[in-house]
């Protein structure tokens, strides 16, 4: 049997493969060769392909992050969030007066919710708006089942 010489279109046509996920059973049909042949002929290409490919969008990204424009804003931000560390927070901070803290009583969100919800007179609510906050209400599981608005009684 005739040994397998790959071509320079070859190796650069595996290595885009390799790139961007292709899987090797499918390169294989591509360039038409055996699983074995395949990871023996390309072994460079299946190792680095990826990596390079990798770098390159990261070397691109970085250019726009840099850079001024369309887009410039978002690839700082991903940048930053997959390479630095950074994220977003739902974290509401509130401050006094005098720009202290202030610390909430309720240990969670339902808690302080079924709170407000108490200090509402029901009955002087629409239908609508009850139904809606009863709606709400439910969204927080951790609140207490008797709370107002989702069948107690209004706080007198």
């Amino acid at each position: 049997m005739k040994k397998y010489v790959p071509t320079e279109r070859d190796r650069q046509w595996v290595e885009t493969m390799a790139a961007c996920g292709t899987p090797q059973e499918e390169m294989c049909k591509a360039v038409n060769i055996s699983l074995k042949t395949l990871r023996k002929a390309f072994r460079t290409e299946l190792d680095t392909s990826a990596t390079k490919a990798n770098a390159n969008v990261a070397q691109s990204l970085y250019r726009k992050a840099l850079g001024k424009g369309m887009g410039s804003v978002t690839a700082a931000i991903f940048w930053l969030k997959t390479r630095a560390g950074w994220k977003e927070t739902d974290r509401l901070e509130m401050t006094d007066g005098d720009g202290q803290p202030i610390k909430s009583p309720w240990k969670t969100r339902g808690a302080a919710w079924a709170y407000l919800v108490s200090t509402l007179d029901l009955n002087a609510l629409s239908e609508e708006t009850v139904e809606h906050l009863k709606a709400v209400s439910d969204l927080f599981e951790d609140a207490p089942a008797d709370r107002p608005g989702s069948g107690g009684e209004a706080a007198t």
